[in-house]
This record gives C-alpha cells, structure tokens and sequence, in this order.
C-alpha cells in the first residue's frame, strides 16, 4: 500500500475527520433503520458500509502504515482481519 504524503499533523486532522465522517454516517444509518422500508434500508446499509470500508481502507489504513504511532491500540495490521487473537 502506497503511504502518504500528508504530514504527521495533517495526517491527525484527516483521521479525525474521518472518525467525524464515520459519526455522521452511522447517525444516517440509524435514521433509516427505523425510518425508511426494508428495501430501501439494504440500500442505504449498502452505501454506507462501502464509504465506510472506503475511508477505511483507501485513507486511513495508508495514514496508519505511514504513521504506526497513529494506529489505535484496538487495531493491529501486522495480522489478517480475521485471524485469531494470539494466546
């Protein structure tokens, strides 16, 4: 993965605007879920689990490779997503 080019400070700024975004879209979701019909509700999961994965996975992973001080305590990349915790 490509590390970026944004400064250690810019880099803050950025993943907090991220957590902020995260925020807003979660408060949609929770919206639509005791709004919106069942159809509708897959749709609106759908697009804001893919900008969430986006977020993730196109700017503040490259941020966290770049910037491993930056990487919160709960996440460890140096494993698979879905491997077992070490004993």
């Amino acid at each position: 993965m490509a590390k970026v080019a944004w400064s250690h400070e810019q880099a803050v700024e950025v993943l907090r605007l991220c957590r902020e975004a995260d925020a807003r879209l979660n408060e949609i979701f929770q919206i639509s879920e005791t709004a919106l019909p069942d159809d509708q509700k897959k749709r609106v999961r759908r697009a804001i689990a893919g900008m969430v994965g986006e977020l993730f996975t196109e700017i503040e992973m490259p941020i966290h490779e770049t910037y491993p001080d930056l990487l919160p305590s709960y996440l460890d990349l140096s494993r698979p997503m879905n491997a077992p915790d070490p004993d």
